[in-house]
């Protein structure tokens, strides 16, 4: 798939999610909405005459030891943001895992020695934001590596623990990949 036509499915993966909201609008959180109405104007500029080339995509990256695609762990309360970042790291080759809160990352964390990213946004409900789950993966599991999404903040560097990167929301399906394939390359 080509950058441009890689652009234009997730517009049209975004058009979906807007309309989905528009029928289901008691359920749908207006903060969510308005963030999914700037990510559809800014990927609608980036299809319209914004294309800088796009990055080339490898189809399977490696995880660490097995050769077998690395798995992500996607962070994210917003459901429908969760699954679009799902999606997208999903169709770059690697295994995905969801969580809603940064309990259900940990109790994942936990349970399974595959995971090579911790993806997760700052903004989430409960007793720990994504910086703070991001720190205590890093004191746990320092082999992770993390990277932190906001579309509300940006921490400075300094907040972020050792093996971690930050992007602001919404992010471009070809940025996000690369940036995930440059942390996981290491392992």
């Amino acid at each position: 798939m080509s950058h441009t036509d890689e652009m234009k499915h997730d517009l049209e993966c975004l058009r979906l999610a807007s309309d989905l909201a528009q029928l289901s609008r008691e359920a749908f959180v207006p903060e969510l909405r308005a963030h999914c109405d700037r990510m559809a104007t800014y990927w609608s500029d980036q299809v319209n005459g914004g294309v800088d080339g796009g990055v080339a995509n490898d189809n399977e990256p490696d995880g660490p030891a097995t050769g077998a695609p690395a798995a992500v762990l996607i962070v994210d309360d917003e459901p429908l943001l969760r699954e679009l970042a799902a999606t997208i790291v999903e169709e770059a080759g690697f295994t995905v895992l969801q969580a809603g809160d940064a309990a259900e990352a940990l109790s994942m964390l936990e349970a399974r020695s595959d995971i090579a990213l911790l993806f997760t946004d700052i903004d989430m409900p409960g007793s720990m934001n994504g910086l703070k789950l991001a720190k205590v993966a890093r004191d746990r599991w320092p082999r992770i590596r993390t990277l932190v999404v906001s579309g509300k903040l940006r921490p400075p560097s300094s907040e972020l623990p050792p093996n971690a990167a930050f992007m602001t929301k919404p992010y471009r399906a070809a940025a996000l990949v690369a940036q995930l394939k440059s942390m996981i390359a290491p392992l």
